[in-house]
C-alpha cells in the first residue's frame, strides 16, 4: 500500500518499462479494474477501502503505481 506507493512516487525499485506495459496491459483486462473513487480517472484493483475487508482478494491499490515497483505483485497472481 502506502511503501508501494512511496517507492513508486520517488522511482525506488523501479520495474523494467516492458515489464510496466505487460502489467498495465493485463491489469487492463482484469474485471476487478474500477475508478479509485466516483469520478477519477485513477484506477484501482478493486475499491480502495476494500484491502480493510480480510475477505476481498483485491487490493485497493492505484494501477498505475502499483504496475512501477519491481517487488510489488497482483493479488490475484495474474502477473
Amino acid at each position: 500500500g502506502v511503501i508501494g506507493f512511496t517507492k513508486a512516487t520517488l522511482g525506488i525499485d523501479k520495474a523494467e518499462e516492458t515489464v510496466q506495459t505487460t502489467r498495465l496491459n493485463i491489469c487492463n483486462q482484469c474485471e476487478v479494474k474500477v475508478p479509485c473513487r466516483e469520478g477519477s480517472k485513477a484506477e484501482c484493483c478493486g475499491q480502495m477501502m476494500n484491502v480493510l475487508n480480510p475477505d476481498s482478494p483485491t487490493c485497493g491499490c492505484i494501477l498505475k503505481k502499483k504496475i512501477k515497483v519491481a517487488s510489488e505483485s497482483c493479488p490475484l497472481k495474474k502477473w
